[in-house]
């Protein structure tokens, strides 16, 4: 008698891989959806953590400062006025200082995708540096009374009772990419 030897026939062999190969690509494309939305949900806590903390400082200096010193480095007395705005009524800018209740300047500049908040001395050198964001796409302001205002030739930022700040934030990593707009009102209680 012969002896026959069990084996896989190449049909059994060709279904196995296939539904192996479609095994893999659910597990697969299941584990790089969770990836990207873990991904996505670490870069926005981040962002949201960084928004917080410029929101918090615009509004613990704003709210004690005296008003506006200069926009983009320029003094808002004569040269910054209301017809400078852009459509939408805000005016994209790169620096902001406002002059604190305690007479000192302070100043948020954006260079490049940063943000710092500086801190000047009573001689106008810098005291302190505090970096709130590398993560800046722009950031723009609004007065508040701009809605209030006839000529827009003839108002000037140094009036302005307050300002409306949004800045966008945008971050980039891996396949994710997150853009965390952030939007406050900052209420000058100390004018003069």
């Amino acid at each position: 008698m012969k002896d026959k030897t069990r084996g896989f026939t190449l049909i059994e062999v060709i279904i196995t891989l296939a539904i192996t190969v479609i095994v893999l690509g659910v597990i697969y494309t299941f584990s790089f959806t969770s990836q990207k939305m873990l991904s996505s949900t670490q870069i926005n806590a981040v962002l949201q953590d960084e928004g917080r903390d410029i929101e918090n400082s615009l509004v613990d200096i704003g709210m004690q400062a005296k008003g506006i010193k200069t926009v983009n480095a320029s003094a808002v007395g004569t040269t910054k006025y209301y017809g400078a705005l852009l459509t939408g009524d805000k005016l994209q800018i790169t620096e902001i200082s406002m002059t604190g209740h305690d007479d000192l300047r302070y100043s948020f500049e954006q260079n490049g995708t940063q943000i710092s908040l500086i801190k000047y001395d009573s001689t106008n050198s810098i005291d302190s540096t505090k970096i709130l964001s590398k993560n800046v796409d722009k950031m723009e302001i609004r007065p508040l009374d701009i809605n209030t205002v006839t000529v827009r030739a003839n108002a000037y930022f140094a009036n302005a009772p307050g300002l409306e700040v949004s800045i966008t934030l945008h971050k980039k990593q891996g396949l994710s990419e997150i853009t965390y707009p952030i939007s406050t009102i900052v209420k000058f209680r100390n004018k003069e």
